[in-house]
């Protein structure tokens, strides 16, 4: 992408909102016409791909184990041959998925009529910057474009939307890391306001906003609700927790902020589909737990409230919802238990009933799944027929850099693979494979063979999942809106898997999360949805709730407790 004259800019916005996430697009269409039904042909083989994508994954999970690297090597590449060979047949027999990705070709005119007055549209671009003129001499090099980012701002009744450079790409990355490290820090640190730990924060913090946020201030005029399309390394960036003055946050100051995965997510989509029923809530999951089926949960519609408690009072130095170390592979993590997930599934299913029960007409089902019920299965089975889906438990997220199952088995088979050609590389190439959630039974996943169920839900098996009636997937874990960034597409990884299965909202971490903090930034966002705010509204009450609560107790502010849960998709 190159940056255009002022003139041009307008012209140049609508092709990218036209470009930007097709693969995205693609596959949640095509997903949703197989899903949606075109046929017994087509439903058999979208069950075929689906089944193929549970035993790449498997097979993922398990590693080489005691067959011979070798070996594995073959059957992981046959599984994957396998999953491609279905993802074609399903593309050639399906042929309406072709007719909504046609429908869903929106531009600039279609974004902009969908903006209300007192709203503004935020698009960040990666790009490549073109070198300046004049150029060297003949027989020179030429210099190298450089890799930048811009902002561009559309707001109502404004002739043009605004072109906002904010510089070279290596800079506002090297800001991004250094606001990162200083969100890592231990909570020990950080139990009081002042602290070292928060000044640090405050300081990055502070630097990357001047970077990426003030230059579009004056820009945005008096709009009280901003949508933001990251792009880049800024995919992994909560605005809202940026610090302000001496102690605030942006979260409290500025606009309200809601990101979308790409700007035609404003416009309205060719068809609404109907919504599911009721809240299925997960949590507290028994990792060790050795059976791959699961026995029907508590299943409550209207009842009393049985409340819940907080974490006031409670330590610091708490349990976090991923597993240990930066660079394990699939095959060696190990989950320990999360008792504040538990709670919090009763919290939810608790809130959800005393929602139901205030007469508004709702009246709809709570299913609550803890323990050894918490399995992959039923996950699998239920999802599609409810509303909103909470999952607390531990989320995990292998880099493409780190020595992983599939890497170790590629590089120990080399040469050897089918007489010297060498072995697929699908970690790294596919990072759907390198995300999930964890579910009862992941701590025993060597015991199932990679036909079954063995608790380590994939973003790969997501996507083939139909969730197009779910209004809210809320992933209460570590990390779970992190993946593998690609400019123009977004993130891979958890968010996109859902994004594909037709959920209409994701709500998301963007960092490691304590067991106790996400139960009460939880319990406080089914608070403002019972009091009927909007999803953007009840994702920013969440996080004021928490930073008043702190406040009150004398605690820190950092955003570590507050700040990592993002909402993307629908805002209303």
């Amino acid at each position: 992408k190159t940056a255009p004259p002022a003139a041009d800019t307008g012209k140049v916005w609508d092709e990218l909102i036209r470009s930007r996430a097709l693969v995205l697009d693609e596959m949640a269409s095509r997903h949703h016409a197989a899903s949606t039904g075109e046929g017994p042909e087509v439903a058999a083989l979208a069950q075929a791909l689906s089944a193929a994508r549970t035993r790449l994954s498997a097979l993922v999970v398990r590693g080489p184990d005691s067959q011979g690297e070798e070996d594995y090597s073959t059957e992981m590449a046959k599984a994957e041959e396998d999953k491609e060979r279905a993802e074609r047949n399903l593309a050639e027999k399906s042929v309406a998925f072709r007719a909504e990705l046609a429908g869903i070709r929106r531009g600039l005119p279609e974004v902009a009529a969908a903006l209300s007055p007192e709203s503004a549209l935020v698009a960040y671009v990666e790009y490549k910057q073109s070198p300046k003129l004049p150029l060297p001499r003949s027989g020179s090099s030429l210099p190298k474009p450089i890799r930048s980012y811009l902002a561009l701002i559309l707001r109502p009744g404004l002739p043009r939307p605004i072109l906002i450079p904010l510089g070279p790409a290596t800079r506002i990355e090297t800001l991004i890391r250094e606001w990162k490290s200083a969100l890592a820090a231990e909570p020990m640190g950080l139990s009081r306001p002042g602290s070292r730990a928060e000044a640090r924060y405050r300081d990055m913090g502070s630097r990357l906003r001047k970077a990426v946020w003030d230059p579009l201030v004056g820009s945005l005029g008096k709009a009280s609700m901003v949508f933001i399309v990251p792009d880049g390394a800024l995919s992994l960036v909560s605005l809202a927790a940026l610090p302000t003055g001496k102690s605030a946050y942006l979260v409290e100051s500025g606009p309200l902020m809601h990101y979308l995965s790409t700007e035609r997510d404003l416009a309205p989509g060719p068809s609404e589909r109907p919504a599911g029923k009721g809240l299925l809530v997960m949590g507290g999951p028994d990792f060790d737990a050795l059976r791959a089926e699961s026995v029907p949960g508590e299943e409550v519609m209207i009842a009393e409230s049985t409340g819940g408690t907080g974490s006031e009072g409670k330590d610091e130095r708490q349990l976090y919802r991923n597993p240990p170390g930066t660079c394990e592979d699939l095959q060696t993590l190990r989950f320990s238990p999360l008792p504040g997930s538990a709670e919090e599934a009763s919290d939810i299913q608790s809130l959800w009933i005393r929602t139901s029960g205030e007469g508004n007409g709702s009246r709809e089902i709570a299913t609550k799944l803890t323990g050894p019920d918490a399995t992959e299965t039923s996950f699998k089975r239920r999802a599609s027929g409810y509303r909103v889906l909470h999952l607390a438990t531990h989320g995990f997220f292998l880099e493409s850099h780190c020595p992983s199952t599939l890497h170790n088995a590629r590089t120990s088979a080399g040469e050897r693979f089918h007489g010297g050609r060498e072995a697929p590389a699908i970690l790294g190439e596919n990072p759907l494979l390198l995300s999930g959630l964890a579910l009862a039974g992941a701590n025993r996943r060597q015991a199932f063979v990679p036909e079954a169920e063995d608790g380590m839900l994939t973003a790969e098996e997501i996507t083939s999942l139909n969730l197009s009636g779910v209004e809210w997937a809320v992933l209460s874990a570590c990390e779970t809106g992190v993946g593998q960034v690609m400019a123009g597409e977004g993130v891979l990884g958890l968010r996109r898997a859902f994004k594909v299965a037709g959920a209409k909202t994701l709500i998301m971490s963007l960092w490691k999360v304590g067991d106790e903090t996400s139960r009460e930034w939880m319990r406080n966002l089914y608070e403002g949805r019972r009091r009927g705010l909007p999803t953007a509204e009840a994702v920013r009450n969440a996080s004021l709730e928490m930073i008043k609560s702190r406040r009150s107790r004398n605690q820190s502010t950092h955003p570590f407790f507050w700040g990592a849960f993002v909402a993307a998709g629908d805002w209303r």
